[in-house]
């Protein structure tokens, strides 16, 4: 239950914000990219991945554990916070300056960066 919980938040979230790092994102928006990152499918897969492995077939029950407990709560934690954090993305959004990076166009992100 640790791993599972340490997986949906620091584990996950962690590599995201650090590659942010010189976006000049606000704190909100890096927390939502990196709180939105669906990786129910990768673990699944993972899993499958994982137990064709004959030297881990002793531990195939306790993987598979480890897996689904985290698979579940990520989709439970996705649902239950979904639609109250993006109002209070939103909100946030709309209080921002317009010169926000969160509210350039695509198109002057690509000019930016020459292409």
């Amino acid at each position: 239950m640790l791993y599972a919980i340490l997986s949906l938040t620091i584990i996950r979230m962690l590599p995201v914000a650090i590659s942010l790092v010189g976006t000049k994102l606000r704190r909100s928006s890096v927390l939502l990219l990196a709180g939105s990152d669906h990786a129910a499918l990768r673990r699944s897969s993972s899993l499958l991945v994982a137990l064709e492995e004959p030297a881990l077939a002793p531990l195939a029950p306790q993987i598979a554990t480890i897996v689904l407990v985290t698979v579940i709560l990520s989709v439970f934690a996705h649902g239950i916070s979904a639609r109250p954090g993006a109002s209070l993305y939103a909100r946030k959004v709309a209080a921002m300056n317009s010169d926000a990076p969160e509210l350039r166009d695509v198109s002057q992100l690509q000019l930016a960066r020459g292409g």
